[in-house]
């Protein structure tokens, strides 16, 4: 072999391992019995979280995954961060299901967003802003028919240059699976904490 050549099959032994090292395969049970491949991945640099899943492909903006969890081998449950800004970082939660050799959003939802602009003394006027948005989730159920997922979530807010805004709870809702759409559904009430 020729430097070209050895220097060729190293090259792409590297790719193969780099592609290979950011790229994830899960396996869920679809609503209608069969197992399924979810694989995601993301380019170095793009920014863009591709997931694929038979023929369906789906594309989010991204930063990096927090973790992946498989519930009830039934759904994925994929956190994320996305790129927020000075003094802010932001989580996302995404879950998925198959059912008929297609792919689902369950749910996708901010579940972490935090804002701290206390003791910044350099800032004119120092703002001592904070604050603070946690969404917990938990599957409850067994089958399509019986799924529920059960939100915790804490919001609080601290502001000295608009205290009128100032808040800080907890909440706590049961969100109904619809087995027609595959997808997790609240009352329009609580649908108003759920954001992205």
């Amino acid at each position: 072999m020729n430097k070209r050549t050895i220097l060729s099959l190293s090259l792409a032994s590297v790719l193969t391992l780099y592609n290979t090292a950011t790229a994830q395969t899960y396996s869920l049970q679809s609503f209608e019995g069969t197992v399924k491949e979810i694989k995601f991945s993301c380019k170095p640099g793009s920014e863009t979280l591709t997931i694929v899943c038979g023929r369906d492909t789906l594309l989010i903006n991204y930063w990096a995954t927090d973790y992946v969890k498989v519930l009830d081998n039934r759904f994925l449950q994929i956190v994320y961060s996305i790129r927020a800004g000075s003094n802010k970082g932001v989580e996302n939660m995404l879950l998925l299901c198959v059912d008929s050799n297609r792919l689902y959003q369950a749910l996708h939802v901010r579940c972490f967003s935090e804002y701290d602009m206390r003791n910044v003394s350099h800032i004119k006027g120092n703002p001592n802003e904070y604050q603070l948005f946690k969404l917990k989730a938990q599957l409850l159920g067994n089958s399509k028919s019986t799924y529920k997922l059960k939100v915790n979530i804490h919001d609080e807010s601290t502001s000295e240059s608009d205290p009128k805004t100032n808040h800080n709870y907890n909440k706590q809702m049961i969100l109904n699976f619809d087995p027609v759409r595959n997808r997790f559904f609240g009352t329009p009430d609580n649908d108003a904490y759920l954001k992205l």
